[in-house]
């Protein structure tokens, strides 16, 4: 059950990271 939630939550965090990443480049371009 941890580790299923666990790793939902990396997946999520992972998503978030990487849309939070293409803003920033897109905002500096």
């Amino acid at each position: 059950m941890q580790q299923v939630s666990r790793n939902t939550a990396v997946k999520r965090g992972g998503a978030i990271a990487r849309l939070y990443a293409l803003g920033c480049l897109f905002i500096v371009q």
